[in-house]
């Protein structure tokens, strides 16, 4: 039409807000710009080619001014409804609860939480299908890393989730970040400039993820990396990695995909003052959590009594079938309701054997845990860039901090770092326009008889007088 080699008269659209509606919810001003350019470019070639349009209220002259009024509606229409779902979206994973636009993170599916209508959201379950894809993924990358797994889901033809034969590396990668998740049934990120935490059902074994976890660290970490956090960081926006640039002046954590950065030196500054919170927040917990008695073997027997119960009742049908005394449709219907109902069993034996050895992998680490912190928080005070990378290596445990970046109101950009939870420890997240330990603990914490138990008892003076420095702005 612009460049007049065809003669539109009439343009048929499903609604005048379609055709060139203004982002203005995006949290990008350049979106924001380029796409008020695209609609008053498509709306100049409409009134230049004399073309009308035709939608469901009839037609729309784009000379008229009450085109630009209802097109002015539609963008108003258009930014309630995407700021309310985002609020709503913002509340309910807030709360806990899956509310995810799309398919659910690999391995889980979607249902109802009260198994009729929306109205108590979504919770997740293991997929019937993905979970044996995801062992196999794992497994495969323990034995031959990334490339070695891309290669074999193509030699066994696994297809993806959306039935394509080759498997992306990036789709591949993101689904190895996730072994933390898939092992603790915790999925954590943030929205909207909210960190949310998912509780869900445990995908993988204590000692698969220990395996993925240990290759991880060994194959993808740089010991020599300039930066202390280099190596160590994926965008929460796109999932990508987060790395350090250097310039003839600055440097720059960046995301590259999505174009956002920060100083590397303030990053850093902050991410040393983190490492010393997350080790003082293991000693308070390792010094005041009671150790949780759990014996899982009455929960393994039920299980597998439920599991042999269904073993039991699917070789009576099968007789029954083959005695003639069961129709073969009423004989498959019920076998695969048995089948379903095997599996379910399966699973959640599977998750209470995985909580049985996190148990017992953690009853065994906590003996002499505090002592060993004591000396960690000494020796991080004065350590080499090298020694406090190796520090950082052993609270992320083979996973990665998690980068958003927020621009406050006059423009400047800082970023929002979440470090993955540590044992039984949640995770933590701190922004980097701020000192760290007061967004953990905050002014009171100071009076808090924990504080003072943990200065004299657990932190040595040394490091009682840093946190000093660190509280001086509180």
């Amino acid at each position: 039409m612009r460049a007049k080699r065809v003669q539109v008269d009439y343009l048929v659209v499903y609604s005048l807000s379609r055709v060139s509606r203004v982002d203005s919810t995006s949290r990008d001003e350049d979106k924001q710009v380029q796409s008020a350019e695209d609609a008053a470019r498509i709306r100049a070639v409409l009134r230049i080619a004399g073309t009308k349009l035709i939608d469901e209220s009839g037609i729309k002259d784009p000379n008229t001014m009450a085109f630009e009024v209802e097109m002015m509606v539609g963008n108003a229409q258009h930014e309630t409804i995407m700021r309310t779902t985002r609020a709503g979206k913002t509340s309910r994973l807030g709360r806990g609860q899956a509310a995810f636009g799309g398919k659910p993170p690999f391995g889980w599916a979607r249902q109802l939480r009260n198994g009729r209508d929306r109205k108590d959201g979504y919770e997740l379950v293991p997929h019937p299908k993905e979970v044996e894809v995801l062992h196999r993924i794992l497994r495969w990358f323990v034995e031959g890393g990334l490339s070695h797994t891309v290669r074999m889901l193509a030699k066994h033809k696994i297809p993806t989730t959306r039935g394509h034969a080759t498997w992306a590396r990036n789709t591949v990668r993101k689904i190895i970040d996730k072994a933390g998740s898939y092992h603790h049934g915790v999925i954590e990120g943030v929205y909207n400039g909210r960190p949310y935490r998912i509780e869900a059902p445990s995908l993988i074994s204590a000692d698969l993820a220990a395996k993925v976890a240990a290759y991880r660290q060994d194959t993808t970490h740089d010991a020599g990396a300039v930066f202390l956090s280099s190596g160590y960081m994926r965008c929460a926006k796109c999932r990508g990695t987060v790395q350090n640039h250097r310039s003839l002046t600055r440097n720059y954590t960046r995301c590259d995909r999505c174009k956002l950065s920060v100083r590397t030196d303030l990053f850093d500054r902050r991410l040393a003052d983190a490492i010393s919170t997350r080790l003082i927040q293991i000693a308070i917990h390792a010094r005041t959590t009671k150790k949780k008695q759990d014996d899982h073997t009455a929960s393994l027997a039920a299980v597998d009594t439920k599991i042999a119960d269904v073993v039991s009742r699917m070789s009576k049908l099968w007789k029954a079938y083959e005695s003639g005394h069961l129709a073969q449709e009423v004989w498959v219907t019920r076998n695969d309701e048995l089948k379903a109902e095997k599996l379910a069993y399966e699973m959640e034996r599977t998750r209470v054997q995985a909580d049985a050895d996190e148990v017992r992998r953690r009853e065994s680490t906590e003996r002499g845990l505090l002592g060993r912190i004591e000396e960690i928080i000494d020796e991080s005070m004065d350590a080499t860039l090298e020694r406090r990378r190796e520090i950082l290596a052993d609270l992320l445990g083979g996973q990665r901090l998690t980068v958003a970046y927020e621009r406050d109101p006059e423009g400047k950009i800082h970023a929002i770092v979440t470090l993955p939870a540590f044992g039984d420890l949640a995770s933590m997240t701190y922004r980097t326009d701020a000192r760290v330990a007061p967004q953990v603990w905050g002014k009171s914490e100071r009076r808090h008889p924990l504080w003072s138990k943990v200065l004299d008892k657990v932190i040595t003076h040394r490091l009682g007088e840093a946190l000093e420095r660190l509280y001086a702005s509180v």
